[in-house]
């Protein structure tokens, strides 16, 4: 979870509020040029990378932001998985930030550290 908090702190920091607004699926729905695709047709993601390699790409090794105190009480992380989704419907906090509302994403994150320093304590 803490993870796909802080992916998406670096996917939206790094430009997407230039993008056209507008919610995803809404989006695909109405320009009608994607489809789903099969997992089966998606490499795994060690042959991705090495494909995306040879074309030419590169790609940094990810780096450990942090450390998490909960990573290892599974019980614990489950119960402030559980209080954020509650308190913050993750739904509305990532439409909100695509359609250039950044502030539930901002007090969903502080909400996050909140509950995280307190259970961890």
């Amino acid at each position: 979870m803490l993870l796909s908090i802080l992916n998406f702190c670096v996917y939206y920091s790094i430009g997407q509020r230039d993008r056209p607004r507008g919610v995803p699926n809404e989006r695909m729905t109405k320009d009608n040029r994607t489809v789903k695709i099969p997992l089966s047709l998606l490499p795994e993601t060690l042959a991705a990378v090495q494909l995306y390699h040879l074309s030419g790409g590169s790609l940094s090794p990810p780096g450990i932001f942090g450390v998490d105190p909960l990573a290892l009480d599974s019980e614990k992380d489950k119960i402030r998985h559980e209080a954020l989704v509650k308190t913050f419907p993750l739904e509305h906090v990532f439409s909100s930030a695509v359609n250039g509302d950044e502030k539930p994403f901002k007090e969903a994150f502080k909400f996050f550290f909140y509950v995280t320093e307190r259970l961890s304590s």
